[in-house]
Parts: structure tokens; C-alpha cells; sequence
């Protein structure tokens, strides 16, 4: 059986009433391990703690920047009134410090259901093979190394931002997929929505964004290799700034939605 890049950089083990994983080198933004790569390495050990197969609904509140090295996940299992889903509360901590805290609901997604009321559509795109993959060109900083381990394709408008150059409004959209091409899943959907440059930069401001918190809704167990995403901002000051995000399947399904709170650059 294939051992996928993101299995093995997600995995835990359970050790006593915790569990215990390893945030690897080079998932990260700006020397910062991503925020939706940590909230990854919580939702495997909240699956594996309630037998459960989906992730449904996360938030995760950021309290301090993790690290390459090892981490332990606290994972509590909440009383819930009915049968379909589990609640759960679960803390990341590294050196005995908690880094990020996670709410949590997960259970079991149809595979397939009617589409009563679609007031949105994937975005406009070409096939991903049209476009430019996004790969890390050390000494630039754009992109991360994270795109190494999360294949992105934009068009190339898109980025243009890393020229000076930027569109104008604070939106990004393109594909996304593993490059080991790992079969999509509900776990894999944290980082997928936190692996995109920041739509903010796209109004030419640059600069660190740090997330305060992410919250993600998994709708649809994800089919196809690829999704599409598109995220926008829509209310910007001098301290925060927001970030909704939509991602898209194959086959036109709305498979997640997502919003980031996260702090301004501090040239904004």
C-alpha cells in the first residue's frame, strides 16, 4: 500500500490518554508550520478517537506560532444528543504548551444528495493542466514551502502580485491537489483550504498574515483529484481581515466552505 506524503506528515499514534504526532519540516508558510496542516494533524486524531470517517465542522483558534517537532493532541469527546455526529474538543501542544485548540464535529457524509437551493458555481477555470504549478524559487518567499507537498495551479494573473503587478481586489482562485496525487478526502480538506496565497495580497499588500482563527464546513466527500477554490475578502482595516472560501470538486459539487480571521499586514 502507498505511503502518501500527507498520511505520513498527519500521523499519529495514541500514548495513554493522548496522542502524539510530529509537525514535519516544510509544510509551512513563512517559516511557520501552516495553520491548516496543524488543524489536519487534530481532525486525524479526533477521527481516530471517535470511529468516525468525516470531518464536518472545525474551528481552530490559534494561541502561539507551532514548530517542526513533536506535538501531542489532548482529544475530548463531548456528550451529543443524537447518533449522527460526534463533538469534540482537542488541544495541540508542543513543549507542554497549547498552540492551537479545535471545536469539532464529525460523523459520516452522504455520498451523494439533492441540491435544493445553489446560489453559487465553481469558478471559471481552465483544466489545472493549462496552468503553471506554483513551486517555491528560494531566495523568494512566494510561494511557500508548503507548495511543495500541495500541487496549486493559477492562473497566472493570479500571482502576478508577486511582480508588483497585483489584481486589484482581494480574491484568489485556482486548483489544488496532492503532487503524490493521494485520493481526496475529508480529511484533507483543513489544509487544502489554507494551502492558497492570501487573497489580500491581490489588493498589493504584502506581508505576514498570521491566522487568528480558521473554521472549516466539509459538505460532500470530495471526488476527483483536483478541487477548485476560490477565496475572497470582502472587509479590510488597519487590524484584520477576513477570508471566505469555497471549494469545488470535479464534478461541479460544493464540496467545503471556510473562513480565516487573521491579523493585517502591517503595511495595510
Amino acid at each position: 500500500m502507498q505511503a502518501y506524503d500527507f498520511d505520513i506528515a498527519t500521523a499519529v499514534e495514541q500514548l495513554g490518554d493522548r496522542w502524539q504526532g510530529e509537525i514535519a519540516e516544510g509544510w509551512d508558510m513563512g517559516g511557520v508550520p501552516n495553520g491548516g496542516y496543524q488543524l489536519a494533524i487534530a481532525s486525524r486524531a479526533i477521527l481516530a478517537a471517535t470511529e468516525r470517517h468525516d470531518v464536518i465542522g472545525l474551528t481552530a483558534t490559534y494561541l502561539s506560532p507551532g514548530h517542526p517537532g513533536e506535538v501531542e493532541v489532548e482529544v475530548e469527546v463531548l456528550p451529543t444528543r443524537g447518533k449522527r455526529h460526534s463533538a469534540c474538543a482537542a488541544t495541540l501542544l508542543q513543549d507542554g504548551v497549547p498552540t492551537v485548540v479545535v471545536q469539532a464535529i464529525v460523523g459520516e457524509l452522504p455520498t451523494a444528495g439533492e441540491q435544493r437551493l445553489w446560489e453559487a458555481s465553481p469558478p471559471p477555470l481552465d483544466p489545472p493542466e493549462q496552468y503553471p504549478r506554483l513551486m517555491p524559487e528560494p531566495p523568494s518567499i512566494l510561494p511557500p514551502p508548503l507548495a511543495r507537498h500541495v500541487e496549486l495551479r493559477l492562473p497566472p494573473e493570479q500571482v502576478e502580485f508577486t511582480v508588483g503587478n497585483p489584481l486589484g481586489a482581494p480574491s484568489v482562485t485556482g486548483w489544488a491537489k496532492f503532487p503524490d496525487d493521494r485520493p481526496l478526502d475529508t480529511l484533507a480538506v483543513p489544509v487544502l483550504v489554507d494551502a492558497f496565497p492570501p487573497a489580500i495580497f491581490n489588493t498589493g499588500t504584502i506581508g505576514w498574515v498570521p491566522t487568528i482563527m480558521l473554521s472549516v464546513q466539509v459538505r460532500r466527500r470530495p471526488k476527483g483529484p483536483w478541487l477548485a477554490a476560490t477565496f475572497k475578502s470582502h472587509f479590510i482595516d488597519d487590524t484584520y481581515h477576513e477570508e471566505d472560501g469555497e471549494l469545488w470538486d470535479t464534478n461541479g459539487t460544493l464540496v467545503a466552505l471556510s473562513r480565516q480571521l487573521a491579523l493585517a499586514p502591517r503595511s495595510a
